[in-house]
Parts: C-alpha cells; structure tokens; sequence
C-alpha cells in the first residue's frame, strides 16, 4: 500500500487501489462467466481485453502502468483462484458446458484496464478543476470587491 502512494505521490491510495481492483476482478468474472453462460468466444474476450489495457498503457504514466500491471498479480492469490474457478466449475455444471475455462484469464486483465482507466479519469477530472480554477481566477481580477467595514462595529 505505501508503494502504490509513494509511486503516485499520494495521489493514489492504498484502499482506493484495493477497491479498483475489486472492482476489476468482478468485471473480469462477469465478462469470463458470459463464455460459459452465453458461449461467448473466449478469444475475443481475452484479446479484447489484452487491446484495451495496452492502449490505456500507452496513454498512461510510467508509475500508474507499473501498477496497473502488477496489481494483475492479485488473481493469482491463494484466495482468488479458489473462488473464481469453484464459480467457473459451478456455471459450468449447471449449463452442463464441457469447462469453465477463461474466467480466471479475463479476471486476471480487468483489474490492469480499471487501474490504468482511474488513472486517464483522474487526469482528466486533474484538468477540468485547473481549467476551472484558472478561469475562476481570471475572472476574479477584474471584479473589485470591498472588504472593509462600514459604519458598523466588529460583532466581536
């Protein structure tokens, strides 16, 4: 957690970093189950997925790109690959599919596309407040405000 703040000089923290890839994990288990649920190919999710996250790489800064990627090792955890492959075994059986292949594979890239697009929003929300402020501040020059008392004693 301390690396992920220190990496984005705080502009990033711990808990937020454990909620997007939560957040990640779930889309990836979503979109994974569609293969068995809906016999989605599984190719087009997997390199669907693979183009997304390498472009919002190549539009993303180094340090978030470092963490985008290693929080893709959250899905290899000894708690993780249980639950998404007992889900994958449980739809399987119940549409009576031959596996349940490609769940862990497209929960394992969700969480590198959300890291890497909270960092694209961040930047850009980064920009409209400056945008804003900086017109905010302009615009306040040139109107002249009074700020001193008149006829009127302190309350205090």
């Amino acid at each position: 957690g301390k690396t992920v703040e220190a990496l984005s000089d705080g502009q990033f923290s711990a808990n937020m970093l454990v909620y997007i890839v939560c957040v990640g994990v779930g889309c990836g288990m979503v979109a994974g189950s569609s293969k068995i649920l809906f016999n989605v190919n599984i190719i087009f999710l997997i390199l669907g997925k693979y183009t997304i996250a390498c472009v919002l790489t190549i539009f993303s800064s180094e340090n978030f790109t470092n963490i985008a990627w290693d929080s893709a090792g959250v899905t290899t955890g000894p708690v993780t690959v249980p639950f998404v492959l007992s889900i994958g075994i449980g739809f399987s059986k119940a549409k009576n599919a031959q596996e349940g292949f490609g769940i862990l594979t497209c929960a394992s890239v969700a969480p590198i596309i959300t890291v890497l697009l909270t960092d694209r929003l961040r930047v850009i929300y980064m920009k409209a407040v400056n945008t804003y402020l900086e017109r905010r501040r302009r615009n306040n020059k040139s109107i002249g405000v009074q700020c001193e008392m008149e006829d009127r004693e302190p309350l205090l």
